[in-house]
């Protein structure tokens, strides 16, 4: 009887989950995997742990701060933090310790690295990515993210200014509540940033913002805000193109998208929405919206030349608005649901 009941008393200790835990950085400019790196001792300043420390790697729903540490903690290039099992957080903000520091990323020749982490951004820039050779993915296919922008100028989550490669990106990326607290920053003079995932403009700014020459190519919906012309979705501010292949969604004060962007829907179930007045939902289609699909000539050099509306025989009428529907085949023209 005692032996079923040590056997049972196992089985619960192991089935049990196991905690996240909240880890503080201990050595400025240390890399990250380091043994006595991070310490689980709340309010210890950097440079003044005593113990309690983690053993690399943390495991799943653990969060990493950057602790106000003066030099960025460095994320080595040969690493991945995390696993397809195991996400973190990496953030700025204070927790139970220090507010402020920063994680930074150099792509290196010859490097791979998957970052299995959401990033979260307090009063400054969260995870520096610079660099010009070498492969980083932030999230995984299958296994995405996601990373927020902060409270303050500059508060970017993600501060990109690598050129020549492209890092990619699966996550869903959230603007802060700054007009220039943006979730991704990219600034490269050449190279390329490719997201798959939604960028959704926060309180204060834009979701994604491209700075420089490098292009950006966002596989998702960019969606803009409600109470400020800064919410931009996505925007494209330098001589650099964002190509968006998902959905264009205006809120009722900013608009989805802007600059240097480039839409090709990737299939015919894209749209652009836009509020028809100030009862709608941004992001839902209904009586107080107005929905366009992708009508593009199918002769246009280049093109995609794969979307048309055609034989329209029927229509829906949402309170006063009505409409005519089209049986002609081709692309273009009027027409309402």
């Amino acid at each position: 009887m005692r032996k079923l009941l040590l056997a049972f008393a196992l089985i619960l200790l192991l089935a049990a989950p196991a905690f996240a835990t909240s880890w503080y950085a201990c050595t400025s400019g240390g890399n990250i995997n380091a043994s006595n790196q991070f310490t689980s001792s709340t309010g210890v300043a950097c440079g003044s742990c005593s113990g309690n420390y983690l053993t690399w790697p943390p495991s799943n729903g653990d969060t990493l701060y950057s602790n106000n540490c003066a030099s960025a903690i460095v994320i080595p290039p040969t690493i991945n933090v995390g696993s397809t099992s195991v996400q973190v957080t990496l953030t700025n903000t204070a927790g139970s310790g220090n507010a402020g520091g920063s994680f930074s990323y150099a792509l290196t020749s010859g490097d791979t690295s998957t970052l299995y982490a959401n990033i979260t951004a307090g009063a400054a820039a969260v995870l520096t990515i610079t660099g010009s050779a070498g492969t980083l993915n932030i999230g995984a296919s299958g296994y995405p993210v996601t990373i927020t922008g902060g409270t303050a100028a500059s508060a970017y989550g993600v501060s990109d200014s690598h050129t020549s490669v492209t890092v990619n990106v699966y996550a869903t990326i959230n603007g802060g509540s700054n007009a220039t607290a943006y979730a991704y920053y990219f600034s490269g003079a050449s190279g390329s940033v490719s997201i798959t995932g939604n960028a959704t403009a926060g309180t204060g700014g834009a979701a994604l913002y491209l700075a420089g020459a490098g292009t950006g190519t966002i596989n998702g919906n960019c969606q803009g805000g409600d109470t400020s012309v800064n919410q931009v979705g996505c925007q494209a501010a330098s001589s650099g193109d964002l190509f968006v292949t998902g959905n264009l969604i205006f809120g009722k004060r900013a608009s989805a998208v802007a600059g240097a962007i480039r839409w090709q829907p990737a299939n015919v179930n894209n749209k652009i929405l836009f509020p028809w007045s100030d009862s709608a939902t941004t992001g839902t289609w209904n009586q107080y919206s107005v929905e366009a699909p992708p009508m593009v000539n199918q002769t246009m050099t280049g093109g995609p030349g794969i979307y048309s509306v055609s034989n329209v025989v029927s229509g829906v009428v949402y309170g006063d608005q009505t409409g005519t529907a089209s049986t002609s085949t081709g692309v273009g023209g009027v027409y309402a649901y």
